[in-house]
């Protein structure tokens, strides 16, 4: 059989040799283990740069949304300046119609700028005082309709005497808002102001 032939017996020999002596005595077996250390090296440095430029990433993109979100309230509390502005230019010999088309104006810039805020804890009830303060000041306007076929009220200045309180709260609401913004500006909107 195969046991009897020589040369087979002298292969099997050289296996049993060579299964006998232990295999990290030969050079190919550190050979292999140095590059597939430095290969798990390699992959352990490149996992934990690819988990700091993660984090770097997502501390980029809340430093972003941060810089938009202030951003956008500067822009609103510029515009809250102007609508102060422009209630504080109000003259005694104001005309309903004036009265009436300022009213709409400015309802309208505070309803645009506030409504993104609108559902936020922090400035929500300062936004529904806002509104509620926009239609008393219309329910004042409408009470100093004029009634005179040329569009004048009957008693001088009583469009101006009609709705200046109202407009006075609105004016007062729009810098208590403008505050809460600066607050917004100021922490981010990550802390209360009272904080």
């Amino acid at each position: 059989m195969i046991l009897n032939d020589p040369t087979a017996q002298q292969s099997l020999n050289e296996l049993l040799n060579v299964i006998k002596e232990p295999f990290w005595y030969k050079i190919d077996f550190w050979i292999g283990a140095v590059i597939g250390s430095v290969g798990l090296v390699f992959s352990i440095l490149a996992f934990r740069e690819a988990e700091q430029a993660k984090k770097a990433a997502l501390q980029a993109k809340a430093a972003a949304l941060d810089a938009g979100k202030t951003l956008k309230i500067q822009s609103v509390a510029i515009e809250l300046s102007e609508v102060s502005q422009k209630i504080d230019a109000i003259e005694p010999d104001i005309s309903y119609g004036d009265a009436r088309n300022l009213l709409a104006e400015i309802s309208r810039k505070l309803r645009r700028v506030t409504s993104p805020f609108e559902s936020d804890a922090k400035l929500k009830a300062a936004i529904a005082a806002l509104r509620d303060a926009i239609e008393t000041t219309r329910t004042s306007l409408k009470a100093v309709r004029p009634l005179k076929e040329n569009g004048e009220s009957q008693i001088e200045s009583a469009v101006y005497y009609g709705i200046e309180a109202d407009f006075s709260n609105i004016n007062n609401l729009v810098a208590d808002l403008q505050g809460l913004l600066e607050m917004y500006s100021i922490n981010s909107g990550d802390n209360d102001a009272s904080a």
